[in-house]
């Protein structure tokens, strides 16, 4: 044997008699996934099929794509109204903002050019996933959960392909956090610097939109809460450093940006009465709603997540959580499980919302399935299943083969029909089209009143509209 081959990770700990971890059987790994990366490559062949045309430029997008626009063209950062500056408003904060503005001024103003960064922050999220479910289990759950996040959401509000190509916060959000995951993760085996890493990057992911504030620091604040109490003092310590610093990070990141692009054009804080009108929302019929796409789109991760907190409550009879995976698992499923619950109890029940707790529970899916199908082997699920409808015992390795076919066999076909569905239809060009009609006709003494912001951003015209707080009075009725 070379002394090469004698001197790699693996066989130093097999001289050692050491035996590795998940996450670290996952780094010493050197083998290519090639079912991954396949996936990863049509994920993003698909992603920037007719970028710039589907789907239509909507609201959402509109005030973000303003901001950045603006910016470029006027080093305003900020809206425009009636020809003067004011505040950015409902734009998407600064780290989804300022990547876009970098891609108009290197590539031109345009929706493809904003679009195209929402995507590579997709297929980085993507790529993440991949990574931590590899450490916190296998290289087989960590390729099925790419397949569940990519194939069971038969619902374009649901689907990483779909919300990941428009200029939402909600893949950059994403992003950032899984990163910090992966960095925290690494830390707890003694660096200081990934520590600090995860600081920065959980510090842009809460800046980069307010939602997923309560359920990250729930995922930091109750395994803090355990290590304490079970008093592993060293891991405490980290959880509780990350929590503190990746908060006072954000702020820091905040102040820093409001010093850079100037106080007075950025508001103190949310539209009043916009988080009452989205994040606490106790109307019967709205609970209803959200419940219906729960059991419909989420029904997967709901189950899952179940599942997980099951074996995990179990675990935590026979002992505690001890090692790095351990500890990470349970933050993960406390931060989807906490974001899911509140979805479904007290959300306003827009399907985008139920995004991101859908795909961070993705691999506690793909987790479930690895179980209930012996990893994935056909021979298993067919004699499990077989054997529960033959004679009609129904234990507990029977059902699990039987519900795993039965929720593949139901969201595979769907997701795929809708995916063919949106790629197949014919692109809308009407906001653009309008844009062009006002461009040619309004003169500099014109003003164009709407509230469609989309359209404002292919407006040379000046362009007046509503204050914010009309925004929420509409969500409101």
């Amino acid at each position: 044997m070379s002394l090469a081959s004698s001197d790699t990770p693996v066989a130093r700990l097999r001289r050692q008699r050491i035996r590795p971890l998940p996450g670290d059987r996952w780094l010493l790994s050197q083998r290519i996934d090639w079912a991954a990366v396949v996936l990863l490559l049509l994920a993003l062949a698909y992603a920037l099929w007719r970028l710039d045309l589907t789907p239509p430029l909507f609201w959402d997008e509109g005030w973000t794509l303003m901001v950045a626009r603006t910016w470029v063209e006027q080093r305003h950062y900020g809206g425009l109204l009636a020809g003067g500056p004011t505040s950015p408003g409902l734009s998407a904060a600064f780290p989804v903002v300022a990547p876009l503005a970098l891609s108009f001024r290197l590539l031109g103003i345009g929706v493809w050019q904003a679009r195209v960064v929402i995507v590579l922050y997709t297929l980085g999220a993507l790529i993440l996933l991949y990574h931590l479910s590899g450490r916190l289990f296998n290289r087989r759950v960590a390729t099925a959960a790419l397949a569940v996040t990519l194939l069971m959401g038969p619902f374009a509000d649901v689907h990483p392909l779909i919300v990941g190509r428009v200029v939402l916060a909600e893949t950059p959000m994403l992003f950032f956090l899984l990163a910090g995951y992966g960095a925290f993760s690494a830390s707890l085996k003694g660096s200081v610097w990934f520590l600090l890493l995860s600081l920065l990057c959980w510090g842009l992911g809460l800046a980069a939109k307010a939602q997923p504030l309560p359920f990250w620091a729930l995922s930091l604040g109750l395994p803090l809460l355990l290590m304490l109490y079970k008093r592993r003092w060293k891991v405490a310590g980290r959880l509780g450093i990350a929590l503190i610093g990746s908060l006072a990070t954000r702020q820091g990141l905040l102040w820093l940006w409001r010093l850079l692009v100037g106080r007075d054009v950025l508001r103190a804080g949310a539209v009043p009465g916009l988080i009452r009108a989205t994040a606490w929302v106790p109307v019967a019929r709205v609970r209803l709603a959200a419940l219906a796409l729960v059991l419909i789109l989420g029904f997967p991760t709901l189950l899952a997540l179940g599942y997980a907190a099951w074996r995990t409550l179990k675990k935590l009879r026979g002992g505690s959580p001890s090692g790095e995976v351990d500890v990470m698992r349970l933050s993960l499923l406390i931060l989807a499980s906490s974001w899911f619950a509140w979805y479904a109890l007290l959300s306003v029940g827009w399907p985008r919302y139920l995004f991101p707790p859908m795909f961070l529970g993705s691999m506690f899916v793909a987790a479930m399935l690895h179980d209930w199908t012996d990893g994935f082997r056909l021979s298993s699920i067919i004699r499990r299943a077989g054997h529960a409808l033959r004679h009609r015992r129904f234990n507990r390795e029977g059902i699990g083969a039987l519900l795993a076919v039965v929720i593949v066999s139901f969201m595979v076909p769907f997701t795929l029909q809708m995916l063919g569905s949106f790629s197949a239809t014919d692109p809308e060009t009407s906001v653009q089209q309008a844009a062009a009609f006002l461009n040619a006709r309004a003169g500099p003494e014109n003003l164009v009143e709407g509230y469609s912001p989309e359209l404002f951003f292919f407006l040379e015209a000046d362009y007046h509209y509503p204050p914010d707080e009309v925004n929420v009075q509409v969500i409101h009725r």
